[in-house]
């Protein structure tokens, strides 16, 4: 079986999770705004504010499957190590290693905990329509599913194009009250702030898993650091130096942002409301 070291991190899916997050905070200040009535707008039952919510929501279950890819691709290769370490010195000690080197139940149980934290405080927030399901439910859920897809590329597209459109196609009335509804399949939609159920959007995870094997295999350059070189024998023209350094730090702070996803996540509503809801009181 070939051994596909994974690095720590990559550059350009640390960047893309950070726009991500920063298109959510938008969107959120943009509630908070609505929620102590500082601007008319219904993010409940407007068309256009809640297609706005498809993309954002896509674009982290599409990075968080690229992201478990990734995760066990740094597990497998941390495996082989040790396999040959415990080979050459302690071959009991070898399934101790694996256990405590693989880090998915610890991210498993991060991932419970925060979405236990935002179930409980939109409960106080929005007792009639907490978050029972939300975008950390489903990824959670999702992380668990979608393990015996992570090596089979081909088998994660078709599964994954197959739970988007029956998610989209099918529905029953049987899934709508909220024991069976965080499944899917739902002909209505549940009183809720946030609600992102396994049918279709597992099979944005699916897909997610099959992108990345897709440019791992195909070596496409992602997000590139710098541009190739220009074969030409006219004078290339120069990105201003301001230009150049600005660029560069707002990818930083992409980076930056995409590498704590979860903190940000779950510490920007508070203080965006917080912030909004002190000034405008005040006010």
């Amino acid at each position: 079986m070939k051994n596909t070291a994974a690095p720590s991190r990559l550059l350009w899916l640390d960047a893309f999770r950070g726009a991500a997050i920063a298109a959510m905070i938008f969107y959120h200040f943009g509630f908070d705004l609505s929620y102590f009535h500082v601007i008319d707008a219904d993010f409940n039952t407007s068309p256009l504010l809640c297609a706005l919510r498809i993309p954002i929501i896509t674009s982290f279950l599409w990075i968080s499957g690229m992201s478990l890819l990734l995760a066990h691709q740094r597990h497998e290769a941390k495996k082989n190590l040790n396999t040959a370490l415990a080979n050459s010195k302690r071959p009991m000690s070898h399934g101790v290693r694996h256990f405590m080197d693989s880090g998915f139940w610890r991210r498993a149980a991060t991932l419970f905990s925060c979405a236990v934290l935002v179930s409980l405080a939109s409960y106080c927030l929005f007792p009639q329509t907490w978050i029972y399901f939300g975008v950390l439910h489903c990824i959670l859920i999702s992380s668990l599913l979608a393990q015996p897809f992570l090596l089979r590329p081909k088998l994660a597209f078709a599964a994954g194009c197959g739970v988007v459109l029956l998610g989209l196609l099918f529905e029953h009335p049987f899934f709508n009250p909220r024991p069976f509804s965080w499944i899917g399949f739902v002909s209505v939609l549940p009183p809720t702030e946030d609600f992102v159920p396994i049918f279709p959007w597992f099979g944005v995870v699916l897909l997610g898993v099959a992108t990345l094997h897709l440019i791992q295999t195909r070596h496409v350059n992602v997000l590139p650091l710098q541009a190739p070189p220009i074969k030409t024998t006219e004078t290339p023209r120069r990105v201003p130096r301001f230009l150049s350094a600005l660029i560069s730090r707002f990818l930083s702070l992409l980076r930056a942002m995409g590498r704590h996803s979860l903190m940000i996540y779950m510490l920007h509503q508070p203080i965006l409301m917080a912030v909004i809801g002190g000034f405008f009181a005040r006010g």
